[in-house]
């Protein structure tokens, strides 16, 4: 039996801001995607707080969560490739996009917690789920804790496999990082426009799409709350010296069929964590996509569409045979082992570096500061 919205468990349905309209301001276009789909922003009550999240079509419900410093806009082509054939949720998180953002920790308890909740508000009693990134980690603490609410579990680029992460997000945990993040991300600083260069020529390089209408990481962060709750989420999940919350002992224990997708050239959590967890988990299949970083929903769209649609739609799972999928395996652990040694030979030169950004964030801390006073 088909899954089909209804509208009494959420506020009325409120329009896009400017941020996540499309160029063609459209909420529904887009060349890659049927353009007859419509995209609803509507808002459920969440305990205390309210979760803003875009919606579309009718079916099996699929659960769409976003990664750290990101919102539902990341799932744009995703929920119009979806919409024909499943009923698609993409929630923003607590303290991103056009959530509320509660003082609160912002931990992996907490974002599961919430991500199940909003579930039972619009009536959702078992969905695929799909993560990216963080989303990742919070789609495994909601099998953690309610494995019979996932039907089919989809990890993309996802956090909690193991500890390694880019040195830009280990930063984050350093003393001086909020002070220095509230004036890159400032109109007075040049960064928010070098970063948004930067992004348009990566997704030329990838002939990817790019939407100016989109906000930067940097641009999102001049709001005090969503600041706040991006160094909460950060800091409750990673330190110095890595990710600290692992799931790696429990995904062996994983039944469901589940897909794991990664972009060959992610700088942020590498692919290694992909090609680990595929050889861990009993009915996990593993794809890299070549030519793409750490989103692969926005990177490269059609092609991640294509495969999670498949997957989705897929009857039998791992789709080799039980032989073919021993021999990847295999192959896996081969490459799994001989990136270990390099990943080793690189750690060698780690504590350097990470004493090194130290010293440059309190340089810059000490400088901003003083520039600060001299203001007064």
């Amino acid at each position: 039996m088909d899954w089909k919205k209804t509208k009494k468990h959420t506020e009325p349905m409120q329009e896009p801001t400017e941020a996540h309209k499309s160029p063609q301001g459209s909420d529904t276009a887009n060349s890659a995607a049927p353009e007859n789909i419509l995209i609803e922003r509507m808002f459920a009550t969440v305990g205390e707080f309210q979760i803003s999240y875009q919606t579309s079509g009718s079916g099996f419900p699929v659960l769409l969560i976003h990664g750290l410093g990101a919102s539902s806009v990341t799932w744009k082509q995703t929920i119009k490739a979806l919409a024909p054939q499943f009923c698609v949720f993409a929630p923003d998180m607590p303290g991103c996009g056009e959530s509320d953002a509660p003082e609160t920790e912002y931990s992996i308890e907490f974002l599961t917690q919430s991500m199940l909740k909003f579930m039972d508000a619009v009536g959702i009693q078992k969905a695929h789920v799909v993560g990216h990134s963080l989303g990742g980690g919070v789609a495994l603490g909601i099998h953690q804790r309610q494995p019979e609410r996932i039907e089919k579990l989809a990890l993309v680029s996802s956090a909690g496999l193991g500890k390694a992460m880019h040195w830009l997000l280990r930063m984050c945990s350093l003393p001086g990082a909020p002070k220095i993040i509230t004036f890159l991300s400032s109109p007075q600083s040049l960064a928010p426009q070098a970063s948004r260069a930067f992004e348009q020529r990566r997704m030329r390089r990838l002939r990817a799409e790019y939407d100016p209408a989109a906000p930067t990481v940097l641009e999102k962060l001049r709001s005090p709350e969503i600041r706040r709750a991006f160094l909460r989420m950060l800091r409750e999940s990673s330190g110095i010296n890595g990710q600290r919350v692992s799931a790696t002992p429990y995904i062996m224990n994983i039944q469901n069929p589940v897909l794991i997708v990664w972009g060959a050239k992610d700088q942020t959590i590498p692919v290694l964590h992909g090609i680990a967890a595929a050889t861990l988990i009993p009915n996990a299949h593993l794809e890299i996509i070549p030519k793409c970083y750490h989103r692969p929903p926005v990177e490269s769209p059609s092609e991640f569409n294509s495969i999670l649609e498949n997957f989705l739609l897929a009857e039998v799972w791992p789709p080799e045979s039980a032989g073919n999928e021993e021999e990847r395996k295999s192959r896996a652990k081969r490459l799994l082992r001989a990136k270990t040694i390099r990943r080793r030979i690189g750690q060698i030169a780690t504590p350097a570096a990470i004493v090194l950004a130290g010293a440059v964030s309190a340089f810059l801390g000490a400088g901003i500061r003083k520039i600060g006073k001299s203001a007064k």
